[in-house]
């Protein structure tokens, strides 16, 4: 019956819920690699990188992690997710969900049945779990707060993607996403400015921006030759 009435009412509701579940499987993509199938999916975490799961075929079902993501991003950022208080905090977050911890990685085990459900649990989970960052950096249980933000630039090559850092010369990285290129380079410049530090070195203050710029797409007409 309410569905009935919010059909009548809305009659535009479930057409335009059609076209959200479009946008769902056009935004999703699956690679394989290895034993697991990657699933790139439209969420995004706290860096704007697109949250990515695993899953692999176990004799009982299926098995989907985050592959140690999310607990080792807000561990390279100061969070201290393996104290006591960090081990309730992220134990809360993911409560209720059916997700546990399991060396680190956020992992769910499910049938073919519950698939959706525990994917979508999963990823309700890694968001709840990377929002941490915000909390323990409020209430001063990390050093969050002395992140530096880099300038980085991303480049598309034929079979991978490439990165370097404006301010931290021979900071590069590679990968064959742009997700994983992005993670890639957020290791390197971490390496790389603990390797500043190590020989006594300045480490250099993010200077520069970047900016999209818009030019016409066809080809300008040649301007008239003034007269002599």
């Amino acid at each position: 019956m309410a569905n009935s009435t919010v059909t009548q009412a809305q009659p535009e509701v479930p057409s335009l819920m059609d076209g959200y579940w479009d946008w769902l499987r056009q935004q999703t993509s699956l690679r394989e690699v290895g034993d697991w199938m990657e699933i790139t999916t439209p969420y995004l975490d706290r860096h704007n990188d697109h949250l990515q799961i695993y899953a692999r075929r176990e004799s009982d079902g299926w098995l989907l992690t985050d592959a140690g993501h999310v607990i080792d991003d807000l561990a390279q950022s100061g969070c201290e997710v393996g104290s006591r208080e960090g081990q309730r905090m992220v134990k809360c977050a993911m409560a209720g969900l059916g997700v546990c911890l399991e060396s680190g990685a956020l992992v769910v085990k499910t049938s073919a049945t519950d698939f959706a459900l525990r994917k979508h649990n999963l990823v309700q989970a890694m968001l709840a779990v990377g929002g941490l960052f915000h909390t323990m950096e409020s209430d001063g249980s990390s050093s969050a707060s002395q992140t530096m933000r880099y300038t980085v630039v991303i480049e598309k090559a034929p079979r991978n993607f490439s990165a370097y850092v404006p301010d931290l010369p021979g900071c590069i990285a590679t990968g064959a996403t742009k997700e994983k290129t992005v993670r890639q380079i957020r290791e390197a410049i971490e390496f790389h400015i603990e390797g500043l530090r190590e020989h006594g070195d300045p480490v250099p203050e993010p200077q520069s921006t970047a900016a999209v710029v818009d030019v016409p797409a066809g080809r300008r007409k040649p301007k008239p030759i003034a007269p002599n």
